[in-house]
């Protein structure tokens, strides 16, 4: 975590493309969404408060607002495992940040009654579905790779046919583009996931394909044994 001497987080500027800061988060979402797709649940506790606190950090130096994408994890994570003092701890810890605006944040906060029902040994009450959540929205090239991040883990997750490959094969485009405009090294991560999931499907030329690209370009980062 890039703090000054004092302990706060190094200042940034706002829409800064990838800072030290907004790496932390990049880094962190990306150790989540690992965790989440091995089903690591020995780290994830852990990996979630690292990436809740690199969020924080970026938000307070840039004054942008926090993403609910690793808190809506959480909170799934704790209500899978009946935990749900832990649910309602998550979903208030992002109720009380600036916060991006959308539905995504909205859904996120309307856990929280749920969860407070649930850890009162109460049973829930039957809604309808609410659809109207938008598929996609802008997002500056600055946060985009992070965005498709979320969406790539979230249609993994949900073991969706086609749309991961599609998303992986987009997020190498930006990532690419990102790197070139603001002279950062690629992040090994979606090459992997992608080359993984096309080793998974037997098709080892596209496997090849893809970690090529990644060896052939000039500015990369080593993949992290660790994860």
């Amino acid at each position: 975590m890039t703090r000054r001497g004092d302990g706060c987080p190094v200042e940034e500027t706002a829409g800064a493309p990838l800072g030290p800061l907004r790496r932390d988060v990049v880094e962190t979402t990306e150790r989540v969404a690992d965790a989440l797709l091995t089903r690591d649940e020995v780290r994830l506790p852990a990996l979630f408060e690292e990436a809740f606190i690199a969020a924080e950090d970026h938000a307070r130096a840039t004054g942008e607002g926090v993403s609910p994408w690793v808190y809506e994890q959480a909170a799934r994570y704790y209500r899978g495992r009946e935990e749900y003092e832990s649910e309602v701890a998550v979903v208030r810890r992002y109720a009380r940040l600036h916060r991006v605006p959308g539905a995504e944040a909205q859904r996120l906060l309307d856990r929280l009654e749920d969860a407070r029902l649930l850890a009162a040994g109460q049973t829930l009450p039957v809604r309808e579905a609410d659809w109207s959540d938008p598929a996609f929205r802008y997002r500056p090239i600055s946060h985009l790779s992070l965005s498709m991040t979320e969406q790539v883990v979230s249609a993994l997750l949900e073991e969706r046919d086609s749309g991961p490959t599609v998303l992986l094969e987009q997020l190498l485009e930006v990532s690419e583009q990102e790197s070139e405009m603001f002279g950062e090294p690629l992040r090994p991560w979606p090459y992997l996931t992608l080359a993984s999931r096309h080793r998974s499907q037997h098709d080892h030329d596209a496997e090849a394909r893809v970690l090529e690209r990644f060896l052939s370009y000039p500015l990369r980062r080593e993949a992290d044994s660790a994860w």
